[in-house]
């Protein structure tokens, strides 16, 4: 087996979300782009150097999914597996943008604190800490911490173009009752990234207003939206910024990419 020869001891894994995600269809084992992490644990017990370690990274609902009962049943056919289960948020660790997110984490050790046998926890069901032990949690920075200067700003719409959002756009859809992740920089919770951010202004990410009727006030870390009112105008976050909310701080675009396709890579990636 081609994966036997890397005699990997830790496995990152960040499969395709959408057979999970709760805007899908929620297709999950029957979904297509499932099937390349269901053949891993289909090669697993034919591999003379499995992972000694797995780190995996999903939206909130693999947990409840019948693709995380097969991992675990995959692990439990060998003894020795624990494993521990989370629900996390950028916002725990001081990161002004909400991206709740599912993390399994298994290894070969003894149950022991929050490890629990993987034997155990595919009868139990899923069981997720919601915070990092030893860790206290911090309070979120604001979100003009990652904005660049006006210069700074001007010199990367030179490469990438125009971030504005068309305000015809905007209205449109306020019209419908639609709602907007419009940020000012004093604001301490945006919402998360995807991958049409750049593209479509609604349900993908936030739009700081550069003029009009948002408002200054602190939005809600429980509700981060703001209803568009006439005359608000807004802006994309750029890509060098949209790095920085996602924790790559001194990040380097190849020029020859565009501004979606930065964008999309963002909105796909891990914080």
């Amino acid at each position: 087996v081609e994966v036997d020869a890397l005699c990997a001891d830790l496995w990152l894994m960040s499969p395709p979300c959408q057979p999970y995600t709760r805007s899908g269809c929620k297709k999950d084992v029957n979904d297509g782009r499932a099937q390349s992490f269901l053949h891993l644990l289909e090669l697993l017990p034919q591999l003379q150097h499995p992972p000694r370690m797995w780190v995996l990274e999903n939206v909130v609902g693999f947990e409840i999914s019948e693709t995380r009962k097969r991992l675990l049943g995959a692990l439990s056919a060998h003894t020795g597996w624990c494993v521990a289960e989370f629900h996390l948020c950028p916002t725990q660790f001081g990161i002004p943008n909400s991206r709740p997110r599912y993390y399994f984490l298994a290894r070969r050790s003894a149950a022991s604190g929050i490890w629990v046998d993987a034997r155990d926890a595919l009868q139990s069901g899923a069981s997720c800490e919601t915070s990092v032990p030893d860790v206290e949690p911090i309070e979120p920075v604001q979100l003009g911490t990652v904005l660049q200067s006006t210069e700074d700003l001007a010199e990367e719409c030179n490469d990438i173009g125009s971030l504005a959002v068309d305000s015809i756009a905007l209205k449109r859809w306020a019209e419908f009752g639609n709602r907007y992740d419009l940020c000012c920089p004093e604001d301490q919770v945006s919402a998360c990234l995807s991958k049409g951010y750049g593209t479509f202004p609604r349900g993908t990410g936030p739009l700081l207003v550069t003029q009009g009727g948002a408002g200054p006030q602190r939005k809600q870390m429980k509700d981060p939206f703001r209803v568009w009112s006439p005359g608000t105008e807004a802006r994309y976050l750029s890509p060098i910024e949209s790095s920085r909310l996602m924790g790559f701080a001194s990040f380097r675009w190849p020029s020859e990419l565009t501004l979606q396709q930065r964008l999309a890579l963002l909105g796909n990636s891990l914080n």
